[in-house]
Parts: C-alpha cells; sequence; structure tokens
C-alpha cells in the first residue's frame, strides 16, 4: 500500500514556500483579500481548517507540521491514498488532487479509468484504480493532466502565465517505473543467466 510520507515530502519539494501573486486565485481569502499560499495551502482550504478568515500573517506562520496535518486530512484521506496499490498512481493522483483541487483532480482520474465522473473518489474509483495496470494508468493520468493545463491556459491569460510552471511540475513525473522489487527479479534473472551462460 501506498506510503504517505512519500507522496507529501514530493508534493511539499514542488509546492514552495509564500508567495502571493495577485493572478493566483488561490490566494484570497472569503473577504476578497489576497492573503497569499504557503507551503502549497491555499487561503480557502486555510480558512476551512482554522475556520477564520485568515490574514497574511496567519499564511505565512504556516509551518510545514501544519501543512502535513491539511495535506493528510484534506487531500490524502479524500483519496483513500493508505488504500492505493501502487506508490507511484497514488503520489501522481495526490499531487494532481492538490494542485487542481479533490473534485477535478479525481474527475481526471475517474475519466481515464471510465468510471462516472462524479469528483469523489470512492469505492468504485479505488477498486477501478487497483485492477488498471498502474503504468498505463499512471501515463495516462499525467496526459490527461497536462491537458487539462493547456485547457486552462488557452482559456484564461492569468492561467497562461502559469503554463511553464505548471508543466515542469509534470515533467518532475517520469516515465513510471517498476516497483523496486520487482526491479531486483529482473537484474537477479539477468545475473543467473550470465551465470549460466558463462559456466557452460
Amino acid at each position: 500500500m501506498a506510503n504517505f510520507q512519500q507522496a507529501y515530502n514530493r508534493v511539499l519539494d514542488a509546492e514552495g514556500g509564500y508567495q502571493n501573486d495577485a493572478r493566483d486565485t488561490g490566494n484570497y481569502n472569503s473577504r476578497g483579500e489576497n492573503v497569499g499560499t504557503n507551503l502549497g495551502i491555499s487561503a480557502p482550504v486555510y480558512e476551512s481548517w482554522i475556520g477564520r478568515v485568515p490574514t497574511v500573517a496567519d499564511m505565512k506562520a504556516i509551518t510545514p507540521a501544519i501543512a502535513r496535518s491539511i495535506y493528510k486530512a484534506r487531500f490524502w484521506d479524500r483519496i483513500q491514498g493508505d488504500r492505493i496499490n501502487d506508490q507511484a498512481v497514488a503520489e501522481i493522483i495526490f499531487d494532481g488532487v492538490v494542485n487542481h483541487g479533490v473534485s477535478r483532480g479525481t474527475r481526471l482520474a475517474q475519466k481515464v479509468l471510465r468510471v462516472p465522473e462524479d469528483g469523489v473518489f470512492g469505492e468504485q474509483t479505488l477498486a477501478a484504480l487497483n485492477r488498471a495496470n498502474p503504468g498505463t494508468f499512471y501515463a495516462a493520468y499525467k496526459e490527461e493532466r497536462i491537458r487539462f493545463y493547456n485547457q486552462l491556459a488557452a482559456n484564461s491569460s492569468n492561467h497562461a502565465a502559469f503554463l511553464q510552471g505548471w508543466l515542469n511540475r509534470m515533467a518532475k513525473f517520469s516515465d513510471y517505473a517498476a516497483p523496486v522489487g520487482g526491479l531486483l527479479l529482473v537484474v537477479a534473472a539477468a545475473g543467473f543467466w550470465w551465470w549460466q551462460n558463462k559456466m557452460i
């Protein structure tokens, strides 16, 4: 089963620290104030978390420990990350729901899996995901995310300004690699073949 800490470390590395770019809608609280985003935690998400309208000081005070708790409860648990069989698959979906929002990131996964696109990562979606070939799903979900980013950029000049950063984020998700155990098995088999032929 997938490991949250590994997925969290990867997302945190991609998100960076505090920023308050006025073009980023995630920086605005419910009063329409640009209070920024920190460690990938948007103003609306943090407002929901603390139960009041956050200020710039509140956003700047978000620590990695606070961010970790939010990521676990509001994103990882919402995709049932602990029950996803494949680590790489869990990480790219987790990154997707963090960056696109839970509903949109889930819908993109459901589109690839060809299950009802309701934006809720329920039992049907989880079962379909765990039945799917992980490498095939990983590549298709990555492409679906890239397609979505390009659509956003085509429809909005504000979004277009972020396109290269989004594509750079996706580039960090290299081609799917089999789990280490499977790789070792291949290496071991190759080693045995070499040893056997050397002995002949």
